[in-house]
């Protein structure tokens, strides 16, 4: 059975999430850090189940190391087929991938994303 789990990017650092709350109709996202925050405050970021090359967890807003050419990928959730998904990297390169490292994140890697 898949583990679920998130993480949460609020106040300019990724927290992990230890439970949610729902008080009075206001959902609050409780942190590890024993942070209790206001589910609007943060963008939860949901584990995919997967590990990288090195063991490693990926969530939604990685950006993953492609090594078959050397490309960046940022998983997302997709709505429409209900799964995640690596974005930003040519369909014929997803079928050749066998190794993948998560080499930061979307929100403290934007350096990452810029078309080299």
């Amino acid at each position: 059975m898949k583990e679920i789990k998130f993480r949460c990017w609020w106040d300019k650092k990724m927290h992990k999430v230890s439970g949610f709350d729902n008080v009075f109709g206001t959902q609050y996202i409780n942190l590890f850090a024993a942070d209790t925050i206001e589910a609007k405050e943060g963008v939860l970021m949901q584990y995919t189940g997967l590990k990288d090359k090195n063991g490693k967890e990926v969530y939604e807003g990685d950006l993953l190391k492609i090594q078959y050419e050397e490309k960046y990928g940022i998983v997302k959730w997709n709505e429409e087929s209900a799964c995640f998904q690596i974005c930003n990297v040519p369909s014929k390169t997803l079928k050749h991938i066998k190794h993948y490292e998560v080499v930061g994140n979307i929100y403290e890697n934007k350096d990452l994303l810029e078309v080299k």
